[in-house]
């Protein structure tokens, strides 16, 4: 199943979505399961950054 924006949850639509990746940062491999659009705060103010 395909995760969509319209779920509700900030889902997006992603190339790589339920496809094997590597997280580069820790080395390990698994399925993308969800990308979402995530507001940060920042020492200049708030930003909006995509989580996987």
């Amino acid at each position: 199943m395909k995760k969509t924006a319209d779920l509700g949850l900030g889902h997006e639509q992603h190339p790589l979505l339920d496809r094997r990746v590597r997280d580069v940062a820790s080395g390990t491999e698994g399925e993308l399961m969800a990308v979402v659009l995530e507001e940060v705060a920042t020492h200049t103010g708030p930003r909006w950054t995509r989580r996987t």
